[in-house]
């Protein structure tokens, strides 16, 4: 029986950044043409293009990022929370009027809402581990012999999924195990095979799923709010 105590201690994460683009002003010349004069200097865009990615490394890092949101446990709302008060302060040293700010909105709903609630968050995350996952086997699973860096690899990739499984749900953690099990006995193409069964079995029972993948098959994160 799935627990929903867990959806309760969910935060979507809303991350703003001062722009280093900020306008000081602009005038339209015609239709097709505007002419825009930035606020700053070439040197403090680029402090700025600085703190604001290293910053955001820092908040993403213990979240999961699937459809634009950005999701934590309450556990990780107090660090956050620090990490962005660190980045306003450095924000604030290269221009008194620039900021970092978070919010923490609850993903949760009333009660009778809460079973459909879980269940599309536990899809978008088996779907994100499993897109992860084949995008790493495409190449590897061709190979006739994997190398032991790769394998490793692939072992180290299942440990760091385990932190994508915000709500511990434990049927997620027993498909992660079986996943390091196999690539530790050098068994490649079953699992992408399995892998792509279960990614169909998740797109099949929530047709809201539309993951926009990269080349090598990862989903394209989506960028945090920018205020301009």
């Amino acid at each position: 029986m799935i627990n929903m105590v867990d959806i309760r201690r969910l935060y979507i994460v809303r991350a703003l950044f001062s722009s280093p683009n900020q306008r000081a002003s602009s005038e339209q010349l015609d239709s097709m043409t505007e002419k825009i004069t930035l606020r700053f200097q070439p040197e403090v865009r680029k402090a700025i293009m600085n703190v604001r990615g290293h910053y955001r490394h820092l908040i993403d890092k213990p979240a999961l990022n699937f459809y634009g949101l950005s999701i934590i446990k309450e556990a990780d709302k107090e660090e956050v929370t620090k990490i962005a008060e660190e980045a306003n302060k450095r924000m604030k040293e290269i221009e008194p009027t620039l900021q970092v700010s978070v919010g923490f909105v609850p993903l949760y709903l009333e009660q009778e809402a809460q079973g459909e609630v879980y269940q599309q968050v536990l899809a978008a995350i088996q779907a994100r581990i499993y897109t992860e996952l084949l995008g790493r086997l495409k190449e590897i699973a061709k190979m006739d012999d994997v190398p032991k860096r790769s394998r490793m690899a692939l072992i180290k990739m299942c440990d760091r999924l385990q932190k994508w499984n915000v709500v511990d749900d434990p049927n997620v953690n027993k498909t992660l195990a079986e996943v390091k099990l196999q690539f530790e006995n050098d068994i490649f193409k079953p699992v992408m095979e399995d892998l792509n069964k279960e990614l169909a079995s998740v797109k099949s029972r929530f047709a809201f799923l539309d993951l926009e993948e990269n080349e090598n098959g990862t989903v394209s994160p989506t960028p945090a709010a920018e205020e301009e």
